[in-house]
């Protein structure tokens, strides 16, 4: 499939720099559904690795909502990778530090945080370099498709994990 394929090239190809920190965060948006400015305002603290849940906050809701949603096996398992390298660098991030940061891993970078443009500008390059159209939000809906197409697709959880106000967006 187009977006294995993408991953794929992102670890591999040097599309953009580091590749497996974009593959990681490819995978993320992908198996949690969430939107790009939830995404930048996902801090640490929001992240109960226990419980394997994130909690979304006000900050980057389209509605206003604060809510929960589940984290899979492979997803904590990204997660707990992003936080060794960190600390392998000497870098030990703090509850209310954004969860995906490219400044430690980018030297270069001046960006103190990732911001909703600089997210939307990698996307852009992955698609052109790729000759795939990828973006967050094209990661949100193959996830809802996945999810809905399933056998047994329960709608409503459906509806909560995407975070709609109304069914019917669903």
């Amino acid at each position: 499939d187009d977006i294995r394929h993408i991953i794929h090239q992102v670890e591999t190809d040097a599309i953009v720099k580091p590749g497996w920190f974009w593959a990681m965060l490819i995978r993320f948006l992908l198996n949690t559904a969430i939107r790009r400015r939830q995404l930048v305002n996902l801090r640490w603290h929001h992240i109960d690795m226990e419980r394997k849940q994130i909690r979304l906050s006000q900050e980057g809701s389209k509605n206003t909502l604060e809510w929960s949603i589940p984290i899979t096996e492979s997803t904590l398992d990204d997660l707990r990778i992003l936080k060794q390298k960190l600390e392998s660098i000497g870098v030990f991030p703090r509850p209310e530090e954004q969860v995906f940061k490219p400044k430690p891993f980018c030297p270069g970078t001046t960006l103190p945080e990732l911001s909703a443009r600089k997210l939307t500008d990698t996307f852009a390059t992955i698609s052109m370099r790729t000759g795939i159209r990828i973006s967050p939000h094209r990661l949100r809906h193959t996830l809802g498709t996945r999810l809905g197409t399933a056998e047994h697709a329960n709608i409503v959880a459906i509806q909560q994990l995407m975070g709609h106000a109304s069914i019917t967006s669903t």
